[in-house]
């Protein structure tokens, strides 16, 4: 199992997202406990990266439709 990031260190490491995104994709539902994320029994939450990878690439193939190859 990977090391999951606290919200502060994920946002230092990614350029693409700030701390405010982060949270506002999980206090909104986009990203998902159990699979982008994980709420510790302390109430802490971690970001699993390779959770939040999937999900950028999971919209791939609707970004490629309709792209002249």
């Amino acid at each position: 199992m990977e090391e999951p990031f606290r919200i502060k260190e994920f946002a230092e490491t990614c350029p693409y997202y700030s701390e405010t995104a982060i949270r506002n994709k999980i206090n909104e539902g986009v990203w998902l406990n159990g699979r982008e994320y994980i709420k510790a029994p302390d109430g802490h939450i971690y970001i699993i990266k390779s959770g939040v990878i999937a999900w950028i690439f999971s919209n791939a193939p609707k970004l490629n439709k309709g792209m002249k190859h």
